[in-house]
């Protein structure tokens, strides 16, 4: 299991790194992400901390906080993550797109990515299966979107993990 998450994570890291540049910090993440393999993490939780590292590293990282529109009122509105803007936005916002390529985002998948983000899980304890599965689709979506790599060795990888507990 932790050799089938490391080489996914030694092949995202591959292929997002520009050849002929300093790629320190990219390394560097690597390691760390190996290494929690190899100590013994779980896989799925150190794939889903080193993409959100890596998103950060890379400048590319989801912004969840409120858009502008939505601080003006007062009371929840709801809101949808823009794929293209990388943020929250409103659907009364000014620039949201009705059609455009955007996820619905309630509160507590909002809190958990969140808290992936912030401190690499769930500051409150193990999240549940269900809502790891959803920070794990709604990350797939983004980097997707972001990173504009064909992400089938993502998906090979979480297909294999999930057949074998």
């Amino acid at each position: 299991r932790s050799a089938v998450a490391a080489a996914y994570l030694c092949e995202l890291t591959s292929r997002v790194a520009e050849p002929m540049l300093e790629s320190a910090a990219l390394f560097e993440l690597l390691d760390g992400g190996i290494e929690a393999l190899d100590t013994g993490q779980a896989p799925e939780p150190t794939i889903l901390r080193f993409e959100f590292a890596l998103l950060r590293t890379l400048g590319l990282a989801p912004d969840f906080e409120p858009c502008a529109d939505c601080m003006i009122a007062s009371g929840p509105r709801p809101c949808r993550f823009s794929l293209p803007s990388g943020r929250l936005r409103c659907v009364q916002s000014r620039s949201h797109l009705p059609g455009g390529a955007s996820v619905a985002v309630d509160a507590a998948l909002l809190g958990a990515l969140r808290a992936w983000q912030r401190t690499g899980g769930s500051p409150d304890g193990p999240a549940t299966p269900a809502l790891t599965l959803a920070v794990r689709r709604f990350l797939g979506m983004f980097m997707q979107h972001h990173l504009d790599l064909p992400l089938v060795s993502r998906q090979a990888a979480f297909a294999w993990l999930d057949a074998r507990p």
